[in-house]
């Protein structure tokens, strides 16, 4: 069997969605629960009394509303990652899983495609869907602000641009956004590897493992390895911020092949500790 065929692979994905629909369907309303309550209260208890709304109010209002819609898309995104295997955690399940006619890398990759860009689709389309449910259920207020979400869009658009444009194309600069990024991702593809070990609960026991081996200390001491100048354009990168940003790079690759190993070998891991 080669380890690779685009109408197998197609094939596995469309079997996972049928016998796992009732699976994300949950997953699609607790996101979509998520969002809407989320907004719906930063909007209600914000625009509360309210019979006019000043520029500047309708301002923070939007900047709370995004900086929460964020924190929800992290959570959703982390929790969707660390989902990836608890299709393996019970015998009979592992057994119907690993006995699918596809290769090890078809059922892999099927497996992290759903739950990493399928879930960050499913994300954006709850928060849509999310938005216009709490446009509705406040349409009686005296102030309404209609739809949020292309607005969001909007401010994601400069943010984007301002993010880039803060960063010269310079020695200093590049390694301070790759640290950024390289830092972020090294945590998310953690919970895949914790996915593979644990797949029952796994979200849970990766995230105190991290808190507990000091995983994001780690990070916050070393964010403070860079240090801006004054006018906050020059920055000055240390030697150990270099060597934790490779780290981070390092653990990017080790992290995933760590996962794709364990679910290789799933038939003859023992299972006494986990």
């Amino acid at each position: 069997m080669n380890n690779f065929d685009i109408r197998r692979f197609g094939t596995l994905l469309r079997n996972d969605f049928v016998s796992n629909a009732r699976s994300y369907l949950a997953l699609s309303a607790g996101i979509f629960l998520a969002h809407f309550f989320a907004q719906l209260g930063i909007f209600y208890f914000s625009l509360k009394g309210w019979t006019d709304l000043p520029a500047l109010k309708g301002e923070v209002v939007m900047s709370d509303a995004y900086g929460c819609l964020w924190m929800v898309t992290i959570v959703a995104m982390s929790i969707g990652i660390s989902l990836t295997f608890a299709n393996l955690k019970t015998k009979p399940k592992r057994i119907a899983y690993l006995m699918l006619p596809a290769s090890n890398v078809e059922k892999f990759l099927s497996r992290v495609l759903i739950f990493t860009v399928g879930v960050g689709v499913l994300n954006v389309a709850m928060f849509f869907l999310a938005d216009v449910a709490r446009t509705i259920a406040l349409f009686g207020m005296p102030i309404h602000m209609g739809l949020a979400s292309w607005e969001m869009v909007r401010m994601l658009w400069e943010d984007t641009h301002e993010y880039f444009n803060a960063f010269h194309l310079n020695w200093e600069c590049t390694w301070t956004m790759l640290f950024t990024i390289f830092s972020a991702l090294n945590a998310y593809l953690l919970l895949l590897l914790g996915s593979a070990i644990f797949r029952k609960q796994a979200f849970f026991k990766t995230v105190s493992i991290m808190v507990g081996g000091g995983l994001l200390l780690s990070m916050t001491v070393a964010s403070f390895l860079i240090n801006f100048n004054m006018d906050g354009r020059n920055v000055e990168i240390s030697g150990i911020t270099i060597m934790n940003t490779t780290l981070h790079m390092i653990c990017c690759v080790a992290w995933p092949w760590l996962s794709y190993w364990l679910f290789k070998h799933i038939t003859v891991i023992r299972r006494r500790l986990f």
